[in-house]
């Protein structure tokens, strides 16, 4: 019997219950995405009030959140599978977005390093604990659809964040400072993100009204331990090996882009950072979601109709159209051509990068799922850390020339996209055998 045969037999949360639980942490996904994209809007202005270069920007950008992100996705994940998720997810929202709050505070880069670990330290709640109360609450030929929805979350978050800050800034137009009821005069690029990380007090209330659903895929063994999951993972080392690189290469490369697409619009176009921000957000948004409900059909229509590989096709489909994509970006002489390209390359990345989370859930026994998830966020960390500062460095230390940021983004990308279609295919078979795995223990533990 497969999984899902077996778990089609149990009784889930009513539909509209799912459905509100999914939007409340939808929303807490592009609150926490909306948060991280404030920094890449305002690049110019961080940089000249703090005489700081691309690549100590990058760090912001990347590893210095990314770094503690990862880390306490670990104890987080471990939590996701024995406490309630619910109140640990209103928790970390409560914390990233006082955090968020404390970087329109920060006067210095070292005050600035700090405050963005604060946010990736309340952020590392969020991914684990969702990933395991969507699999409770909705059966599995519905989950592709509910992971894709969940991680539209992240174009939506990133795009609203350029269009949120360009409309201020081009608003604010010619002043350096504004005064703020509470906190007092703030530069312009301090008061974005006292604005963004107010809401999210408020959201973590909210939360609280989500229910807690049954853990319905438990079964006899309970929850993981450390040593269960390890035997299990290597067990199917290969493919947790391959599906963790693919990944990570997905997550190095579009980190690599987005972070910096509205500062190369800016350089390369010499559009003003409002300007380039109303390009790039409403793209990021609209492209983004495209992507990851074609992601979610996708997903689930192929795995239903058993095709080989199922939901392991998308990055495949991916990784060999997002080259072009990213030539059109990077060497258009029109900024509405190169946005067209930026829009392309969207729709790809969130075939592959929404496709993540539901991949690695078919992958493991039920009881498994929030400290693998945490584990993922692990490994891909990396990516996520190294793609903005490795754009960076080669703008910096190559080119030697701001204005060649197009060309950095190439750079940074084309090997990896090629790394990512090699592995991407030969993972098939692996990710194949590990859903037949997970499927047989779910089996057993009924």
């Amino acid at each position: 019997m497969s999984v899902t045969a077996v778990e089609d037999a149990r009784v889930y949360p009513a539909r509209w219950t799912a459905i509100y639980a999914l939007g409340v942490m939808m929303f807490a996904s592009l609150l926490s995405f909306l948060d991280r994209g404030i920094l890449n809007s305002v690049v110019p202005a961080i940089e000249h009030d703090l005489l700081i270069s691309d690549t100590q920007i990058s760090i912001l950008q990347g590893f210095s959140f990314t770094i503690f992100y990862s880390v306490m996705s670990q104890p987080f994940g471990y939590a996701a599978d024995r406490i309630n998720r619910v109140r640990l997810i209103a928790l970390g929202i409560f914390g990233w977005s006082l955090m968020t709050v404390l970087t329109g505070l920060a006067n210095s880069y070292p005050e600035l390093l700090v405050t963005r670990m604060g946010v990736g330290i309340g952020e590392a709640t969020l991914m684990p604990a969702s990933a395991s109360l969507i699999a409770d609450y909705f059966a599995p030929q519905q989950r592709g659809r509910a992971y894709g929805t969940f991680t539209s979350a992240t174009f939506m978050g990133g795009g609203l964040a350029s269009i949120v800050c360009g409309a201020i800034l081009h608003s604010l137009q010619g002043q350096d400072h504004v005064s703020l009821p509470i906190f007092g005069s703030v530069a312009v690029w301090q008061s974005l993100f006292i604005f963004i990380g107010v809401p999210g007090l408020v959201l973590a209330l909210v939360m609280l009204t989500v229910p807690e659903p049954k853990r319905v895929a438990a079964g006899k063994t309970g929850p993981a331990t450390a040593r269960s999951i390890m035997r299990y993972v290597g067990a199917h080392r290969a493919a947790f090996a391959s599906i963790w690189g693919l990944y990570l290469l997905v997550a190095f490369v579009a980190f690599g882009v987005f972070p910096w697409a509205a500062t190369m619009m800016v350089r390369k176009f010499h559009l003003t950072m409002a300007g380039a921000n109303l390009w790039v957000g409403p793209t990021q948004i609209l492209a983004g979601l495209a992507g990851c409900v074609l992601c979610g059909v996708l997903g689930d229509r192929w795995t239903a109709k058993g095709l080989r590989g199922g939901k392991l096709r998308l990055p495949v489909v991916s990784s060999t159209f997002i080259i072009p994509t990213l030539l059109i970006f990077t060497l258009s002489n029109s900024p509405a051509i190169s946005i067209v390209g930026l829009a392309l390359y969207a729709i790809f990345n969130a075939l592959a990068y929404a496709s993540a989370t539901a991949i690695i859930q078919d992958m493991v026994p039920a009881q498994l799922r929030g400290r693998t998830t945490a584990l993922w966020y692990l490994v891909t960390a990396i990516g996520n850390g190294a793609g903005p500062l490795a754009t960076a460095a080669i703008t910096d230390y190559v080119f030697h020339d701001p204005a060649s940021l197009n060309y950095a983004i190439l750079v940074m990308a084309v090997p990896a996209v090629i790394g990512s279609l090699a592995i991407s295919v030969w993972a098939i078979p692996c990710y194949d055998r590990a859903r037949a795995a997970a499927a047989a223990i779910n089996e057993q533990n009924q």
